[in-house]
């Protein structure tokens, strides 16, 4: 039992996002399998050893480069899938009586 106040060490590594050469662990799976299956699928042939590693270097920068803006945007992206893409916008209109508008002063005048 901890008394309320009192400070709790937790481990940095608990906190730290799990990080695959400075790019998300799912990610990096992910696209060094595409790459792979490129290189498979010509049986290591000419086009498919240069184009294998060229998608791993491009898709290597370009997730490390996400990963640096934010450590868990593929965990981001995924739960903004899943949810409803529905989006109500502001439907003001110009044509408002400005008589029911109240327009109070953020900062109260000195008299």
């Amino acid at each position: 039992m901890t008394i309320r106040g009192t400070a709790v060490e937790i481990n940095r590594a608990l906190l730290r996002p799990i990080l695959f050469c400075g790019a998300e662990r799912k990610s990096t799976i992910i696209y060094g399998t595409l790459s792979l299956v490129v290189a498979a699928s010509s049986n290591f042939k000419t086009p498919g050893i240069y184009i294998g590693p060229l998608i791993f270097i491009i898709c290597h920068l370009f997730f490390v480069y996400l990963a640096k803006k934010d450590p868990q945007m593929i965990a981001l992206y995924i739960r903004h899938i899943k949810y409803k893409q529905s989006f109500y916008g502001a439907r003001g209109s110009a044509a408002v009586n400005p008589e029911l508008i109240q327009i109070r002063p953020t900062v109260e005048k000195k008299r």
